[in-house]
């Protein structure tokens, strides 16, 4: 194995066991594991030899088949080849993204309910005059109101 570098080890025990070194089987044991009744014990290492990080551990009921670790195998890591990002998307800023989304998620009728209140807003700040906001804070009646 290459060191020091990102590798995706597997391990997958059904009537055999099959180990796999970076999406591709490296070694085979005619026997299965023991059931896991309990929890494993991740703090415990016997020699103490193992030198690293690690990045992730998945432990799953069922033995995953050679198709399901290549394909963990290529969707994780430094090159992962499932996920890619445009030129434009790769630096794009979350807000924009966020807006964006939000401006395609509107429906015909929320559109037409926006252009209704930007309608409403237009016309409220087309006739509201100088003279009316002096009135507002008066305490005097505005002229050429009736009774109250």
């Amino acid at each position: 194995m290459i060191t020091p570098s990102w590798h995706h080890i597997a391990v997958s025990a059904a009537t055999k066991t099959i180990l796999y070194l970076d999406g591709k089987p490296v070694a085979t044991l005619p026997a299965s594991l023991p059931a896991m009744n309990s929890r494993p014990s991740w703090a415990a290492t016997p020699a103490g030899n193992f030198s690293g990080d690690i990045d992730e551990v998945e432990i799953s009921k069922v033995a995953r088949s050679l198709a399901f670790i290549a394909a963990a195998f290529a969707s994780q890591g430094p090159e992962s080849q499932m996920l890619t990002f445009g030129q434009g998307e790769e630096n794009a800023g979350l807000r924009a993204a966020i807006f964006g989304v939000i401006l395609r998620s509107v429906t015909i009728d929320g559109w037409v309910v926006i252009a209704i209140l930007a309608v409403m807003a237009v016309i409220s700040f087309a006739s509201s005059s100088p003279r009316r906001a002096m009135w507002a804070g008066s305490p005097a009646p505005m002229p050429n109101s009736g009774p109250v």
